[in-house]
């Protein structure tokens, strides 16, 4: 003789209950894997952006270096220079501002007199 609890109409019963128990663990599963996958991504991806940062900060210090070297030629008096010759040392140094390039940077001598000749800015 069967027990009364456990007769197939109390099953059919209890069959959502279960089916529903079972559909939110797998739910849950699945999203805890979804989430390791894209955190790996995510990783992955930082890793990638980093190097890129590395590589574009050194270029830009490359930048740096050069508009420092042509921004801080000293300007003689005699022979006259040319107003190319003293646009190529006031753009350098705007470049090297630009650039946002760390540290200061020296006026060479005679700019600022040579740079109001030809209205150019010396800073």
């Amino acid at each position: 003789m069967r027990h009364p609890l456990l007769t197939p109409a109390r099953y059919a019963r209890l069959a959502p209950y279960v089916l529903a128990l079972v559909m939110a663990a797998v739910a849950i599963l699945y999203s805890a894997s979804y989430t390791n996958g894209s955190a790996s991504r995510l990783d992955a991806q930082a890793r990638v952006q980093a190097a890129t940062i590395r590589q574009l900060r050194a270029q830009q210090l490359a930048g740096c270096a050069f508009a420092r070297d042509l921004g801080t030629v000293p300007v003689p008096d005699k022979p006259r220079p040319s107003k190319l010759g003293i646009s190529l040392v006031t753009d350098s140094r705007a470049q090297w501002r630009g650039l946002h390039c760390p540290g200061t940077l020296p006026v060479p001598p005679g700019l600022a007199k040579w740079a109001a000749v030809y209205h150019l800015s010396g800073k």
